[in-house]
């Protein structure tokens, strides 16, 4: 399953990196992401679901295999157990911004072109507004969650876009002095 973020920030893409290049600032912006921990070279990742009466949480360990600022970020699930895991990737660039067009959350899978868009309700913004443009792929190669996740998901895009944004925009704005 994969999903994909697109937002349009206005701040300088050295902004919108520094603060996707650290996991620990997900839980602050990204619902799912229950809670991050440094583990050395990368992150404990508590990823969570509720669908109804039932209650999903996996911890991953995610490893940062990318890092060339200010435009790229990967982070790929990489456990010290010597065990096969079902893959988790999280992949993040920062662009100029391109045509206006709001936030989208598309949900499927991206490299079949069975994907799901998801309008996040937040168009106000248009690419003349943004000094960048995020764009997030988030890929799970598992099936346990799949069908919870899913869901999940596409609500949690759409509120994570605006939440994100405000983040990133509140790190961006002057401080008086």
């Amino acid at each position: 399953m994969d999903v994909r973020f697109e937002v349009d920030l206005a701040c300088p893409r050295e902004v919108a990196f520094a603060e996707l290049e650290d996991l620990r600032g997900c839980s602050g912006w990204l619902g799912f992401v229950r809670r991050v921990e440094p583990d050395g070279d990368g992150w404990f990742v508590d990823v969570g679901a509720r669908l109804g009466l039932l209650v999903s949480t996996k911890r991953v360990r995610m490893v940062r295999t990318v890092h060339d600022p200010p435009s790229h970020l990967r982070f790929e699930r990489i456990e010290r157990d010597g065990r096969v895991h079902s893959p988790w990737v999280l992949d993040a660039t920062v662009t100029a911004p391109e045509v206006p067009g709001g936030d989208r959350v598309d949900t499927g899978n991206v490299a079949t072109g069975n994907v799901e868009t998801v309008d996040s309700g937040d168009t106000a913004r248009s690419a003349g507004d943004a000094n960048c443009r995020v764009v997030l792929v988030l890929h799970h190669g598992g099936s346990s969650l799949a069908a919870l996740l899913g869901p999940v998901l596409r609500a949690e895009g759409a509120r994570a876009l605006p939440a994100l944004r405000a983040r990133i925009e509140e790190r961006n704005r002057p401080r008086p002095s």
